[in-house]
């Protein structure tokens, strides 16, 4: 039902970044995810210091292979919040994909550094490991 009223919101030439973050949101929820990544890339246009429009929409571009692009929005997040844990994990997965895997180490262990209780970063270094063996 948000949907909807946020889709009318917009079409009346109303700006809102909370509201256009909520709707690239509810549109990758409902797996619309074409419509998700143009919102997510007017929502960066207009507000290029909100990280988690750079974040969200890397995840969306990785979990469609498209890696090398996700890679550079982790990289603008890291640029926003250095201290930014999960998208130090995420770009670290791009670097393994992309076969980069000294990169990838480095970042994930950057990552444990910033938040040595994350057990997302603590698994993906644990397996990171067990396959270089």
């Amino acid at each position: 039902a948000a949907l909807p009223v946020l889709n009318h919101f917009f079409s009346r030439g109303r700006k809102s970044t909370a509201a256009r973050y909520n709707l690239a949101l509810l549109q990758t929820q409902q797996g619309k995810n074409t419509e998700a990544l143009k919102t997510y890339d007017r929502l960066i246009k207009d507000t290029p210091t909100l990280p988690q429009g750079w974040y969200n929409r890397g995840t969306l571009l990785m979990k469609q292979g498209k890696v090398k692009e996700a890679a550079r929005d982790f990289e603008k997040v890291l640029e926003l919040i250095p201290q930014q844990a999960d998208a130090c994990n995420n770009l670290a997965l791009c670097k393994i994909y992309q076969g980069k895997y000294e990169e990838a180490w480095s970042l994930l262990h950057r990552a444990a550094e910033i938040n040595d209780a994350n057990m997302t970063v603590l698994a993906n270094q644990y397996i990171f490991n067990a396959c270089l063996q």
